[in-house]
């Protein structure tokens, strides 16, 4: 008999009675059902007889060599169907994730212990079937309850992510991190220091990865690195670990992706995100069922409540030029609480927390946005544009009715002039880095500019998008004079400076940078078809420029310029900006 085989059926296919076909280390019916297959062991004077099989004695040379062979061969199934973080081998192979002295071998493991190991085996994690079921039943479970598993592509993240992580978190935090603040530095750099070898956190892992494609530009688009990143964060939801590590890396994730244009893979991942926050209650404390037990400590609820914002942004901004699809997260209610200042959190000090008031999302300007900090300002400008997106729904809706009450006209153009002023006032308020003490905060100021243009796209035209009563409004004509001196000050004010302050490039130039450039340059574009001056011309020059310079950082800027290249003026003007 082969040693390639075992001597007698697994254990799945005696038990249904089916005929096996008795391979090694897993016959392939179980490996097609996606069973756990198990050879029953026999004791060597048992199976004496059937020299050179699995259960051969190891006296003679020749039986000692098909037992040898038998077990390298299930232990290279084992590694390939699923392994075990101990058996990833030496310090050298993986950083400081390998074995350490008295780890345990996963060949003693396959070779002595009972426990099956293959196809679909081994998740750690049990979802509590009550919660959807019967949620009166429900108990909230501990934070790390679903966090476990071992994913089979865990192995090769390790390796990608190599031996010394902290330079590459410090460049994160130092870049990354400061347009989409998300994880406390104190805390991930303790992490770091703190992961087990034996049993990584599976979302922990994915965070990293996040990491190292974020804060490193020789990864660009669906790479290889990128598309192990993307089987790892499948592999953990198929395993069913829920956890906010999780959530973070999804987010990272869909960062990556925004930034070099991977479409529609950003838009899925933002949902996946979106749902798993959810599920956790991360939306709504007070009304929504909680998977797990309050956080014990400030720093995670903190980052829980970064978290869900970094999804609604995404979100939000994910959603500027496409009107067909929903939205992925509910709107905040007006007491939800906005991030804290950024300096506290970056130093992990619980003194700084904003005031009451400015910490409520309903506090859309103050008199200062440097007092609540650079991200929760992003997060009230990501409000914003969820405001935006809601009236051009509305209107929309309102232009397809046959017979819409005039009234309703009246009152959509009265918000459309509100959202007008709400957003020149905090556009007033956000510092581009020009002022002694203020850092630049692009990614508000994109936003705003972005959900300015959204708005003012409405009703900037001589026959405006959306319909008014019969007979012109009068306040339908004031909204078409704001809308077209707001969109002269964006494109030739707010979106150049947005231009001058990127020409470095790198990592630290947030995604809603590039797509803010791109709609600044097409209505420059349609101001220098008109013949209206010379400072859209040079705007539109510094825009181009920029995104010359930001492709070598994200690919979402190679494309941009490439849906330039086919305006007529933009052509004209530079060739193949491409």
């Amino acid at each position: 008999m082969s040693a390639s085989r075992a001597p007698q059926s697994c254990q799945q296919c005696r038990r249904l009675k089916r005929k096996c076909t008795r391979e090694l280390p897993f016959c392939s019916l179980c490996i097609r059902l996606g069973k756990a297959c198990q050879y029953t062991q026999r004791s060597p004077h048992s199976a004496s007889e059937n020299a050179g099989s699995i259960g051969t004695s190891i006296d003679s040379p020749e039986a000692g060599g098909a037992l040898l062979l038998a077990r390298v061969q299930r232990l290279e199934g084992a590694l390939l169907s699923g392994p075990s973080l101990s058996s990833l081998g030496s310090p050298g192979q993986v950083g400081h994730f390998g074995n350490g002295p008295g780890s345990r071998s996963s060949a003693a493991s396959s070779a002595g212990d009972a426990t099956p190991v293959g196809p679909g085996f081994g998740n750690p994690n049990k979802f509590p079937s009550e919660y959807f079921l019967d949620p009166d039943f429900f108990t909230p479970l501990s934070a790390d309850a679903l966090s476990l598993g071992t994913p089979p592509i865990l192995s090769s993240c390790l390796l990608f992510l190599g031996m010394d992580l902290m330079p590459i978190c410090h460049t994160y935090i130092a870049t990354v991190s400061r347009s989409l603040s998300i994880l406390s530095p104190k805390r991930l750099l303790q992490d770091i220091s703190a992961i087990r070898p034996s049993h990584p956190d599976p979302g922990f892992i994915l965070v990293l990865c996040g990491i190292r494609l974020l804060s490193d530009t020789a990864y660009a688009g669906a790479c290889a690195e990128y598309k192990l990143a993307k089987a790892l964060s499948s592999s953990a939801e198929n395993e069913g670990i829920v956890s906010l590590r999780l959530i973070q890396g999804l987010v990272l994730l869909a960062v990556y992706e925004l930034g070099h244009g991977l479409c529609p893979a950003s838009y899925m991942t933002i949902g996946r995100a979106a749902r798993m926050a959810m599920l956790m209650g991360l939306h709504d404390r007070q009304g929504a069922p909680q998977l797990f037990k309050p956080a014990d400590t400030w720093t995670a609820r903190e980052e829980e409540r970064r978290a869900w914002w970094a999804i609604f942004t995404l979100d939000r901004f994910c959603n500027i030029n496409t009107e067909s699809l929903p939205l992925a997260v509910p709107e905040p209610s007006k007491t939800f609480l906005l991030p804290i200042n950024d300096l506290g959190w970056s130093q992990g000090d619980m003194g700084t927390a904003v005031p009451e008031p400015a910490a409520l999302v309903s506090s859309l300007t103050v008199s200062d946005s440097s007092a609540i900090g650079r991200f929760a300002t992003t997060c009230q400008a990501a409000h914003l544009v969820s405001h935006v997106l809601q009236h051009r729904a509305s209107a929309r809706a309102a232009a397809r009715d046959v017979t819409p009450p005039p009234a309703d006209d009246t009152l959509r153009i009265d918000e459309a002039l509100q959202l007008h002023r709400t957003l020149v006032a905090l556009d007033s308020r956000i510092a581009l880095g020009d002022a002694p003490g203020h850092d630049a905060n692009m990614e508000a100021l994109a936003l705003v500019c972005v959900a300015r243009m959204a708005l003012y796209n409405l009703y900037g035209c001589n026959e405006p998008d959306v319909r008014s009563a019969p007979g012109r409004l009068r306040a339908e004509a004031e909204m078409q004079r704001v809308s077209v001196q707001g969109v002269v000050e964006v494109g030739s004010g707010r979106a150049a400076g947005l231009a001058r302050g990127s020409p470095a490039g790198g990592r630290a130039v947030s995604p809603f940078v590039l797509a803010c450039l791109y709609l600044a340059a097409t209505e420059c574009a349609w101001f220098v078809r008109e013949g209206c001056g010379p400072d859209m011309r040079a705007s539109l020059v510094a825009v181009v420029q920029a995104l010359r310079v930001l492709r070598g950082s994200w690919g979402a800027a190679g494309t941009f310029l490439e849906l330039l290249a086919r305006d007529e003026t933009v052509a004209e003007m530079f060739g193949d900006v491409s």
